[in-house]
């Protein structure tokens, strides 16, 4: 997962770069994508856009400035309460 910004609106964005994606994957990856699109809660990162090109597909995701919710919890070396 990369951090991108959108040139025109400065927003970030974490991308999600699945590379060599062969045809076979391609649907299981899709029916990620599918998901996150109707997935509309203040809990759940907002989908922004996915791009397949030349065998990479890019999802591009809602950033979250200090990371995974699992690099918090082991950061802190205790479960939240």
């Amino acid at each position: 997962v990369h951090q991108a910004q959108h040139k025109q609106t400065q927003q970030n964005a974490a991308v999600k770069v699945i590379e060599n994606c062969a045809d076979d994957a391609l649907a299981d990856h899709l029916t990620e994508v599918d998901i996150l699109k109707h997935c509309q809660h203040p809990h759940i990162l907002q989908f922004y856009e996915a791009f397949f090109f030349e065998k990479k597909l890019l999802i591009f995701l809602e950033f979250c400035t200090y990371g995974a919710v699992d690099n918090i919890i082991n950061s802190v070396e205790h479960g939240l309460n």
